[in-house]
Formats: C-alpha cells, sequence, structure tokens
C-alpha cells in the first residue's frame, strides 16, 4: 500500500471567483476528493466502516493558503495519513501547482463515530493496519480553539439537501463557507482568506436552521476574524473558527 496519494485536478472556470483565482471552497472539495481516493486504496473508506456501522467524523481542520491558482490551471494534492493513536487518525496534504511550487498545506485529525449511538470509538481494533508517513503539512496539536466571546454580525443559514454528505449531516466544507459569509463585504472583495482554523463540536441535519456569528479580532491590513456557528433553535454550538486574510 502506497503511503501517499497524489492526484491532478483543474480547476474550472465555474470555480473561480471576481478575480479569475479559484475558490477556496472548491480547493478544499479537492482535499476532500483526494483523501477519500486514498482511504479507499488503504481499505478505510466511508464504505467500508460503514460495513460495520461506523463512519468517519472531521474534528479538526487546519488550512493555510499561500497562493490561490488559475482558473484553468492544474494543480496536484498529495494526502497521507501522519497519525493513528488513541480516537484521533491525523491526515496532511499539500497542492503544488504547475512549476511544482507550494499552493496550500492543510492538516486535519479524524474520529470515527458509532453511526447508531453518534459517538466516537476507539480506533484500536477498528480500522485495519495501514502505513502512516510521519510528516506534517502544518505543525498543530490541535489544541481547543478559545470560546466565541460575543459577536459583530450574525447570519441565518438553512440547512439545504445539498449540504448533507454521504452521512446525512452538514459536509464539513459547508460549515466553512457559511462561516465566510458573514465576512464584511470590503474584506471579501479586497482581501483574500491565507489560513483557517476549525473545530468541529456538533451536527447539522437537514431542515435546521444555523446561526453563523463573526468577531473582528483586528490585525488592520491583515485582518483576522473569529467564528461560531450555532443550531438557532437548541443553541447548541456547532463549529468554532478563526480566520486570517491578506
Amino acid at each position: 500500500m502506497e503511503k501517499t496519494l497524489k492526484q491532478e485536478y483543474q480547476v474550472r472556470l465555474y470555480e473561480m471567483d471576481h478575480q479569475g483565482k479559484a475558490k477556496l471552497i472548491p480547493l478544499l472539495d479537492y482535499l476532500q476528493d483526494a483523501a477519500g481516493l486514498h482511504a479507499a486504496k488503504l481499505g478505510v473508506a466511508v464504505t467500508d466502516l460503514q460495513a460495520d456501522n461506523l463512519t468517519w467524523i472531521l474534528s479538526r481542520y487546519h488550512v493555510k493558503i499561500r497562493r490561490y491558482p488559475d482558473a484553468g490551471e492544474t494543480v496536484t494534492v498529495e494526502t497521507w495519513p501522519s497519525v493513528s493513536k488513541s480516537r484521533f487518525a491525523l491526515r496532511d496534504f499539500e497542492m503544488t501547482g504547475e512549476d511544482g511550487g507550494v499552493y496550500l498545506q492543510a492538516t486535519t485529525s479524524w474520529l470515527v463515530m458509532d453511526l447508531e449511538r453518534r459517538r466516537p470509538v476507539s480506533l484500536e481494533g477498528v480500522l485495519p493496519d495501514f502505513p502512516l508517513l510521519e510528516k506534517r503539512a502544518l505543525d498543530d496539536d490541535f489544541k481547543p480553539l478559545p470560546a466565541f466571546d460575543g459577536s459583530d454580525r450574525e447570519l441565518s443559514m438553512q440547512v439545504f439537501n445539498q449540504d448533507l454528505d454521504w452521512n446525512l449531516h452538514v459536509n464539513n466544507t459547508v460549515y466553512i463557507r457559511w462561516a465566510v459569509e458573514t465576512v464584511p463585504p470590503e474584506v471579501l472583495r479586497e482581501r483574500r482568506l491565507m489560513e483557517v482554523e476549525v473545530n468541529y463540536r456538533g451536527e447539522a441535519f437537514y431542515g435546521e436552521t444555523i446561526l453563523s456569528r463573526v468577531k473582528n479580532e483586528g490585525g488592520g491590513e491583515s485582518p483576522r476574524f473569529s467564528h461560531q456557528l450555532v443550531n438557532r433553535d437548541t443553541g447548541k454550538e456547532l463549529t468554532r473558527l478563526r480566520t486570517a486574510w491578506e
């Protein structure tokens, strides 16, 4: 079994922004696709786990973007599992351009969840042996993100069917899209999101209403924001995020 997988993706016109660069969410979709392809080769895909009434759940996500590719450009995503212990399995990513330059680096932390009890389980004895590459794309020990403290703006988001993934809950990239929507319009027009950290804390399902909250943490020409997503009706916290813009 190969420790890493490399997969090429071409940025489509419908994935670009108003400046002709790739949007963030399609880039994250590339990472998710590559991870799924590699997991299938290692025998630990979602479909493999579901045979035992289990599934993968993303717990943490940390992405640094160094350059956004242009529309029509081909990028290569390399991904590998880097750590597997106790209840957490880490998977890392690196995206490079046609010239070999690094465009994006990311690290993720995953749990295996019992679908019936909706609770994480120990990885020991659950997953088959698979090779690890002891290399981190980003050095992050995934300490909990700080509690959200007040908001400057709040938007209401409805969970539609297109937001759901294989597990019938909201896909991990949708939370990031909802969070970014609360950032002031002038920042969205004039800056680029260069770093995002996500702490997933709960699930969202079809028909629910989600409140996306944002707080400006300063930074001047390089603004930074903290974010929180909660279920409007129950008040349950679903996600904490931090974003940095340049």
